[in-house]
């Protein structure tokens, strides 16, 4: 009996087919928040999940390699991207591992696993749905940000960052402001398809472990950096498109997809201020951000 998952992660319904439920996959909690019922209106993406040989070879040109835990390689014949996927082993989990392989738009997608342990979790609640979601947000004029998102009293704010510039800290301190709600502290998409740009939780939170499924008008992007004392600058197309680009999760593997993101970066530079800000990990950095919205 084929049982299907849905979710729904920027405004992007996702299924997934398969043989087993969220529990059973292992991604309830991880999505808990973006699981959702059925929608009216067909699927965004569609993913065919499979249980096999996740680790078997992969025939193709290898585009790609992240160097820690995922590689992308082209399929034999150009017309499927293939990424091998694993996570380190856990106790009584064992080591798990994923073949994503897309089409070229990234909303059909084949996802195979193999299930082993009591505490197996499908890939798909880590680094496989998050993969997928980074490469089809592209064809609606999005991106995925390394970047703290907060939701100040329904005006956006996107903090973006290396890690370790301080995004965990500020998911903290605007967390505990009245109005605020953070949605996420590592993982933030954006979306530029409508009149407004707006910014999206993913369920893919950072050390705070933040993932709210919500969205806000975006008013601001802040470049993060540390310093003894506050202060802010705004700064011009060409310093933003620079600083935005290196903060974005683009796609190196594929020349026509980077440049469609690089195209969705310009534009999002067009459309909303960005600053550069450099600051101390105190509340009293709430203000001054504030003080340009």
């Amino acid at each position: 009996m084929t049982t299907v998952v849905h979710f729904h992660v920027a405004d992007i319904r996702f299924a997934v087919h398969g043989p087993f439920s969220a529990a059973e996959l292992g991604i309830r909690d991880r999505l808990n928040g973006f699981l959702t019922r059925a929608s009216r209106g067909a699927e965004d993406v569609t993913i065919r999940w499979h249980e096999g040989d996740p680790g078997r070879t992969v025939r193709g040109e290898m585009t790609f390699d992240s160097g820690q835990t995922w590689t992308m390689y082209r399929s034999a014949g150009g017309e499927r991207f293939i990424a091998r996927l694993a996570r380190r082993r856990q106790p009584g989990g064992g080591r798990r591992q994923a073949l994503v392989e897309a089409n070229p738009t990234w909303d059909r997608i084949r996802l195979v696993e193999r299930r082993s342990g009591p505490k197996w979790q499908s890939l798909i609640g880590l680094g496989a749905g998050e993969l997928i979601l980074r490469n089809r947000i592209l064809f609606l004029r999005g991106l995925v940000f390394h970047a703290c998102g907060v939701d100040d009293a329904g005006r956006g704010i996107l903090l973006v960052g290396h890690s370790g510039s301080g995004k965990s800290t500020q998911a903290r301190l605007w967390a505990g402001t009245p109005g605020v709600t953070v949605l996420s502290d590592d993982r933030v998409a954006v979306r530029l398809d409508g009149l407004s740009p707006t910014i999206h939780g993913t369920p893919w939170g950072g050390d705070a472990g933040i993932a709210a499924n919500r969205r806000a008008p975006l008013e601001a992007v802040l470049v993060l950096g540390q310093a003894r004392d506050n202060s802010i600058r705004r700064l011009s197309k060409g310093e933003a498109v620079t600083e935005l680009a290196v903060r974005a999760f683009l796609p190196f593997w594929d020349a026509r997809l980077l440049e469609q993101a690089l195209a969705t970066v310009e534009l999002l530079a067009t459309k909303v201020p960005v600053y550069a800000l450099a600051c101390r990990p105190k509340p009293d950095v709430i203000p001054l951000v504030r003080s340009i919205l």
